[in-house]
C-alpha cells in the first residue's frame, strides 16, 4: 500500500488555499491548510506534515518567523519547506533552511516538480 504524501499549505490568501489543495488534491496529495504561520506551526508539532508550502508575507507570523521557529523544533517535526514568494527572497529562505522556492505566479507543474525534488 502506498504511503499518502501530506502537504501543509500555509498562505493568508484563501483562493491560494483552495486552488493549491484541489490542485495538490487531484495529484493524490492530502493537503491541510493554514492561514498564518503560528497556525502552521502549531499543526507542524501536532502532526508533521511530509512537506511545507509556505507563503512569506502574512499576518500574525510571516513565513520568515515560522522557517525561523521551525529551525527549533525537534527533528521530527521539522520538514522540507518550499517557500511560495511574489516579493523574491529565495537567497535568504534557503539560508533559514527552506528546501525549494518558487516565485509567484508559477504552474502547477512547476509546483509538483518541485515537490518531487523535495519529498
Amino acid at each position: 500500500m502506498t504511503h499518502v504524501r501530506t502537504l501543509l499549505v500555509v498562505d493568508d490568501e484563501p483562493s491560494m488555499r483552495a486552488f493549491l489543495r484541489l490542485s495538490l488534491e487531484d495529484e493524490g496529495y492530502r493537503v491541510e491548510t493554514a492561514s498564518d504561520g503560528r497556525e502552521a506551526l502549531a499543526k507542524v508539532q501536532r502532526h508533521p506534515p511530509d512537506a511545507v508550502l509556505l507563503d512569506l508575507m502574512m499576518p500574525i507570523m510571516d513565513g520568515w518567523g515560522f522557517l525561523a521557529a521551525q529551525r527549533m523544533l525537534s527533528a521530527e517535526c521539522r520538514c522540507p519547506v518550499v517557500v511560495m514568494s511574489a516579493v523574491g527572497g529565495s537567497h535568504m529562505a534557503r539560508e533559514l533552511g527552506a528546501s525549494g522556492f518558487l516565485a509567484k505566479p508559477f504552474d502547477i507543474d512547476e509546483l509538483l516538480a518541485t515537490l518531487a525534488t523535495v519529498l
